[in-house]
């Protein structure tokens, strides 16, 4: 299993945190703004061997304001050799037991072109504003840590408070209670359009990958989730794994999706998204769960 991710220069002490709580093949792409060499941009920092940093230098013609997100993360998941991944985002990083849980997983359902194992999210709730590498000691690395986290008010469930409708057809009351190695839960339906999970899929030409007109903040992870629910796949909770997301300032691409503009041609651009898959598929694999309801 790798840890697919990708970042800008801004967040690369977020990466090398990241990389030391994952001990299987890590592959990242790095977007360089104009001008600016891999060498400059590490600035003398030292990342393990396991990490395989991936350049993305930026199109000159391309404006400043523009972050290819998906352009980054299908350049990293082509340069996967595993027989799966996980695409996290840079600010969210795997417990000590997400590999294992993974490995234990049953080989039915590792075997299954069509499977996708939810690795259900947290987030810490302070965010790092300065002496950030002091709060990344404070994210959980086990099931204990993350149960003392939240019962102290200092973690929830991702977007618990903002947007938990992205998160909410995950199984986090049946996930606390089923042991790792246990058959994975089953997500037999969708309670949201806007569902979307982290997960491990298979490293085949079959899966699907990013659509790379989608870029800033925005629609970008839903699509992928949205194209696996058309294409066949099937969700399954995995037991004993968890992601933790880091919080950070808002980054330039959601201050630009906050503005306005950004914001209604991405949603523009899922609409049309959503028709071609229409066309092409006719209806999800994963239903609705409310009756009537096609996403």
């Amino acid at each position: 299993l790798s840890l697919v991710t990708q970042t800008d220069t801004s967040r690369l002490e977020w990466l090398r945190e990241c990389s030391r709580r994952w001990e299987g093949p890590l592959v990242a792409a790095l977007f360089l703004r104009s001008n600016v060499t891999v060498e400059q941009a590490i600035g003398g920092r030292r990342f393990m061997p396991h990490v395989n940093l991936i350049p993305l230098q930026q199109d000159p013609t391309m404006d400043d304001s523009v972050y290819p997100i998906n352009k980054l993360r299908n350049l990293a998941i082509r340069a996967v050799r595993t027989t799966h991944y996980i695409v996290l985002d840079v600010d969210l990083w795997p417990s000590k037991d997400t590999l294992s849980a993974v490995l234990a997983a049953p080989a039915h359902l590792l075997g299954q072109k069509d499977a996708a194992l939810v690795v259900p999210a947290f987030q810490y709730e302070h965010v790092a504003e300065s002496n950030f590498e002091q709060l990344f000691g404070n994210v959980p690395r086990s099931l204990s840590e993350l149960r003392g986290c939240i019962a102290e008010g200092q973690c929830a469930t991702f977007y618990a408070h903002s947007s938990p409708e992205t998160h909410s057809s995950t199984p986090y009351e049946r996930w606390w209670t089923t042991a790792l190695g246990s058959e994975p839960i089953h997500i037999a339906c969708i309670k949201s359009q806007r569902y979307e999970p982290y997960v491990v899929l298979p490293n085949l030409p079959t899966t699907p990958i990013y659509s790379e007109a989608f870029t800033g903040y925005g629609k970008n992870k839903i699509e992928l989730v949205t194209h696996l629910r058309f294409a066949g796949f099937n969700f399954h909770a995995l037991p004993g794994a968890f992601v933790v997301h880091m919080p950070h300032p808002k980054s330039a691409p959601k201050l630009s999706w906050e503005a306005g503009p950004h914001r209604r041609r991405m949603d523009t651009l899922f609409r049309r998204f959503v028709a071609q898959l229409i066309s092409y598929y006719k209806k999800p694999r994963t239903p609705s769960c409310t009756p009537g309801r096609l996403l």
